[in-house]
């Protein structure tokens, strides 16, 4: 099956590349586009996240600019407050709230004239703390480099669990959100505490710099408290870190809306969960492209970084696979009960 996707996939990108970005852009005739960045390219202090394929700064300011001269922009807002959209609308938004966006990427954005919806993770907040994943990385960088001190601290520790450190490093690549605790007490074995949050070199973005973004016209929503994989939570605990992080957010910036975008994929998001949060917020976001979804205040987004590929390219491949999906009767994205 997944070989069989690759193989459409590939056919699609060959036939949206020959096409005319008009032509594409007409014939979905999706209002409206929602896009969604998280970081600059050869910017974050992790090497292994560093290999994902974000934009540089030149190619930010590429895609912004085709975007404004091909669309109308627009806010999350106005989809929230139902405003009448131009043809051709589009909003943008940036996940996880890295220090890159106010170093890097907000200067484009106000240079070339356009707002974004920010969403953050309370808990990593002002650097208070970091991704379990991060954590991961940067024991999993450490461990054949420490001193002898914790080496002989860590030896103990793995003597006691009855492990080696070839099967300590296997559980780290593996590690779950509920095992996350590990790392920390990793941490304090291997003396990384230092390591972890580097104040020269901040990873996340501080209250006062979401303030000075927020006083320039630039949205703040919650994306969870310490972005989870969903797919680990239960029910409550999806809800949990949903409400949770909308209150935080409303409550320190006093906000009189209420956004969220989900962490990761939003695909195996149940009906319970909506029902459950409904209530709580104005307006959630996932990432299924162009895809409509059965709740009619959940807008999809397209991840236009995954690929690598210019703005274009990414438009006319997400415009022929809405175009197929509409064809077919699936361009609403259906959920299924928990």
């Amino acid at each position: 099956m997944k070989r069989f996707k690759r193989k459409i996939k590939s056919v699609l990108i060959s036939i949206s590349g020959i096409l005319p970005f008009s032509l594409l852009q007409r014939l979905a005739s999706k209002n409206p586009v929602i896009i969604n960045y998280h970081s600059i390219k050869g910017w974050d202090p992790d090497p292994i996240i560093n290999r994902n394929t974000y934009r540089s700064v030149k190619q930010l300011e590429d895609d912004l600019r085709f975007f404004k001269k091909h669309f109308s922009i627009v806010s999350i807002a106005d989809l929230h407050h139902k405003n009448k959209l131009a043809q051709n609308s589009l909003a943008f938004t940036i996940d996880d709230g890295l220090k890159s966006v106010y170093d890097l990427m907000y200067p484009v954005f106000n240079m070339v004239g356009i707002p974004a919806a920010i969403f953050i993770n309370p808990d990593f907040a002002d650097n208070k703390d970091i991704h379990f994943l991060r954590k991961r990385n940067l024991i999993l960088k450490s461990i054949n480099s420490i001193d002898e001190i914790a080496n002989t601290e860590l030896q103990g520790w793995l003597s006691k669990k009855e492990i080696s450190i070839k099967q300590l490093i296997s559980l780290l690549e593996q590690i779950s959100y509920e095992d996350r605790y590990i790392l920390d007490v990793l941490i304090l074995i291997l003396r990384l505490q230092n390591n972890l949050i580097n104040e020269n070199n901040p990873v996340y973005m501080t209250k006062a710099e979401l303030e000075i973004m927020l006083k320039d016209g630039f949205l703040i929503g919650a994306h969870s408290m310490d972005h989870p994989p969903f797919k680990e939570l239960t029910l409550s605990e999806q809800v949990k870190q949903i409400k949770d992080s909308i209150e935080w957010v409303i409550k320190q910036f006093q906000l009189p809306y209420r956004y969220f975008a989900f962490p990761s994929n939003d695909n195996i998001i149940s009906r319970e969960v909506f029902e459950s949060i409904k209530e709580e917020v104005d307006l959630t976001l996932g990432v299924q492209g162009l895809l409509s979804d059965e709740y009619t205040t959940h807008f999809h987004r397209i991840e236009v970084e995954s690929t690598g590929k210019s703005a274009s390219q990414v438009l006319k491949y997400e415009y022929c696979r809405y175009i197929i999906k509409k064809l077919v009767g699936k361009s609403i994205f259906k959920r299924a009960n928990d």
